[in-house]
């Protein structure tokens, strides 16, 4: 489910100042979002590392760091 997917990639490519991560829960009625889940994927991931490195200015050298601080 897509659900999974979103908060999945949030743990994969964490943001080192970010304080904590929550675990998204996403409405299960808006069908139309469900449609375009079979693109969701490749474009959140896209947005979640263009967040990175652009408006946090994190290159992907931190990506360990971060990693290490979203398991606390």
């Amino acid at each position: 489910m897509i659900e999974n997917t979103v908060n999945g990639m949030l743990h994969k490519y964490p943001i080192k100042s970010a304080v904590w991560y929550p675990h998204l829960k996403f409405m299960p009625s808006l069908l139309l979002f469900r449609i375009s889940a079979i693109f969701w994927e490749d474009y959140f991931k896209k947005l979640h590392l263009g967040v990175r490195k652009f408006l946090n200015k994190e290159s992907n050298k931190t990506m360990e760091a971060a990693r290490s601080k979203d398991s606390v």
